[in-house]
């Protein structure tokens, strides 16, 4: 369900500079995917053109990119990119940190014609 809330507010977006520019075409989208966004790059693909049916994105073209998670380590205070596969601190190989940023899904550009 969070996906598809997260498409919607994209898709909206979209629309709305498309409108705002009074243009029926939108050529291309621009989208980063945090590394922890829960979405892979074919499957924001899907939910995206299946959103896109019937507006004027219906035939955008699509780049995704990705950016990695990074962390900061409440003990040493340190940032780190956040490896799925290992959960600690490289610097004091501390289990405590919060994450600030790799979670999020932004349009970075939208190309109109």
């Amino acid at each position: 369900m969070h996906e598809q809330g997260l498409i919607k507010e994209i898709m909206d977006k979209v629309l709305r500079e498309a409108d705002k520019h009074k243009t029926k075409k939108i050529v291309k989208v621009k989208v980063k995917l945090g590394q922890l966004s829960h979405f892979t790059p074919q499957s924001f693909k899907e939910h995206f053109y299946y959103a896109a049916q019937g507006t004027p994105a219906q035939e955008v073209g699509l780049e995704i990119s990705s950016f990695p998670a990074v962390a900061r380590c409440i003990r040493c205070h340190k940032q780190f990119k956040l490896d799925t596969a290992v959960s600690f601190c490289p610097f004091c190989q501390s289990i405590d940190f919060t994450i600030i940023s790799g979670k999020d899904v932004f349009v970075e550009s939208i190309e109109l014609k």
